[in-house]
């Protein structure tokens, strides 16, 4: 009777460690996200909508690039190390905290292009005024981000979060640049059940973000370097290097923005296995380029406003899941130059009294998004089949302003995306097959130039920069295909409560036109990827 028992004990622990070990296999952090639309919303209040086990992962990567089919910034080899951590999990019945964390560093060989980490949405741009001084460029960045909501009341739900980036950036060769980023969200919101079938919610959200740039030589150097003060599509006004103006030496010069924003949010569920989830975002910010104090130089400033609107439809068949999302963008921004003259006090002290500004630049970008997902043959939260169909479209509208001279620039880019994963469920561990390609042609003038009224013989053209406007239309508009494919590995690391996952990932990107200062039509990227799921 004992050694029944005995053996009726075993059987059980064995089939409960062998179920433990399976739940654990087919975790998977990505899908625990995608089944509830809140959980990808910035209110972090709508955390408590958390139900699936507690869930952390971390994952580290190596990804190489080569080839010259890149925009202006990109270097034509590229070395990308990526490290990163997420977290769910639930403390208490009624709270729930969200946590992650990354590092990465970049190094690109050959790199020119723009002085700034990100300029793509800048209100203006500082741009190396020639081809010979490409160099290697190297970018550190630390992010981190937090999130807690608590049920306090019968559903109703407040909660904080907090996204804070940190970046070093730096170009080692003449003319040289520092850059130091510092981006903080920080965001307070709350959640609350109406009926069984809707829930709403609402977050208000501060951004501050400063990217200080300084700029210098190595040694004495007899060489004069020129930077294009960039208003809008390459034209603007030209600086030469020394102890004043944008590229002023002796200072470091920041490129400030604040940011003021609310959103609300609205799921409906009615009927079973049925979700809609809407979203509505504002935000209104300001900004300047220089130091504001009476006896240092603002030399810019600007205005942004930006509205932003989501749909994320949820359907749960028998053994299947289907996601369709929508995403609309609108931002508009605006840039003004300072005038201003220098003056000296009583006391010797220089100081600088501004007059009306004047308007430089405005730019306007309208981006749509559609992306349909189908998870087939799920087993807990993973499907045997992963397929993905995306489309893009962009509108982005610059104007420049150096009057009476204008130039105008409009763009339109579409791109469609398509990609299938097959999980082939062993017993000791997961194989993930993964096949994808995109394709994206672009329309538009690369520039309009005009006037205002007709310049006087003294007035000089704006300046431009033709190899870098050419580049980065070649990016935006040649017509081109990405080709991809990745296998991955995922099992129990023997002894451990850890799902295990090694990836080896590859893809090509080929454009079939070909502008001025190409620096070629093909871009090659390699990525070895590890990590653990727990």
């Amino acid at each position: 009777m004992f050694i029944k028992r005995l053996i009726t004990t075993i059987l059980c622990a064995t089939a409960l460690c062998v179920y433990a070990q399976d739940s654990l296999l087919l975790r998977d952090m990505e899908i625990v996200k995608q089944q509830n639309a809140w959980l990808t919303q910035a209110n972090a209040a709508a955390l408590t909508q958390f139900a699936a086990p507690n869930i952390a992962k971390a994952e580290a990567a190596l990804t190489y690039e080569r080839g010259g089919l890149t925009d202006y910034t990109g270097g034509m080899r590229q070395l990308t190390a990526d490290v990163w951590a997420e977290a769910l999990y639930r403390l208490s019945r009624r709270t729930v905290v969200y946590g992650a964390i990354s590092y990465q560093n970049l190094s690109a060989r050959d790199a020119t292009g723009s002085a700034f980490i990100n300029p793509g949405r800048m209100p203006f741009d500082l741009v190396e005024d020639s081809l010979t001084n490409a160099g290697d460029k190297h970018l550190d960045t630390y992010h981190l981000s937090g999130g807690v909501g608590v049920d306090v009341w019968r559903g109703v739900a407040v909660g904080a979060r907090l996204d804070y980036t940190s970046a070093n950036y730096a170009k080692y060769k003449d003319l040289r640049h520092k850059n130091k980023l510092m981006d903080l969200r920080l965001t307070a919101g709350v959640y609350a059940p109406l009926w069984s079938w809707l829930s709403v919610g609402a977050d208000y959200q501060y951004h501050r973000q400063t990217e200080s740039v300084s700029f210098s030589t190595n040694g004495k150097n007899e060489k004069v370097y020129k930077t294009l003060i960039d208003y809008g599509a390459f034209m603007g006004r030209v600086e030469q290097f020394g102890n004043e103006g944008f590229t002023d030496k002796s200072r470091e010069m920041p490129l400030f923005e604040e940011t003021h924003g609310g959103a609300l949010q609205l799921e409906a569920r009615p009927v079973e296995r049925f979700s809609l989830l809407l979203a509505a975002r504002f935000s209104h910010g300001t900004g300047y380029y220089g130091r504001r104090s009476p006896y240092t130089i603002t030399y810019t400033g600007h205005e942004r406003n930006t509205t932003e609107l989501t749909a994320a439809i949820r359907y749960d068949a028998t053994s299947a899941q289907h996601h369709l999302c929508a995403s609309f963008r609108r931002e508009k921004l605006e840039n003004r130059a300072e005038t201003f003259r220098e003056l000296t006090n009583q006391n010797g002290a220089t100081y600088y009294e501004y007059y009306d500004p004047v308007e430089t630049g405005d730019k306007w970008w309208r981006d749509f998004g559609l992306s349909w997902t189908s998870l087939l043959g799920m087993q807990g939260e993973t499907p045997t089949w992963r397929l993905n169909a995306t489309y893009q479209w962009g509108k982005r509208t610059e104007r420049a302003y150096l009057y009476p001279f204008f130039r105008r620039q409009q763009i339109h880019t579409n791109e469609v995306g398509l990609s299938v994963t097959r999980n082939l469920i062993g017993r000791q561990g997961i194989w993930s097959l993964t096949l994808e390609g995109s394709f994206r042609k672009g329309s538009g003038s690369p520039y309009d130039d005009g006037v205002f009224t007709m310049p006087s013989s003294k007035q000089e053209q704006p300046a431009v920069m033709e190899a870098m406007l050419w580049r980065e239309y070649q990016w935006l508009c040649a017509a081109q295909y990405r080709i991809g494919a990745s296998v991955q590995y995922a099992f129990v690391f023997p002894g451990t409560r850890l799902k295990t996952h090694a990836r080896l990932s590859a893809s090509h990107r080929k454009a079939n036109e070909t502008f001025d200062y190409s620096q070629g039509c093909n871009r090659t990227q390699l990525s070895l990827t590890i990590g653990c799921t727990f």
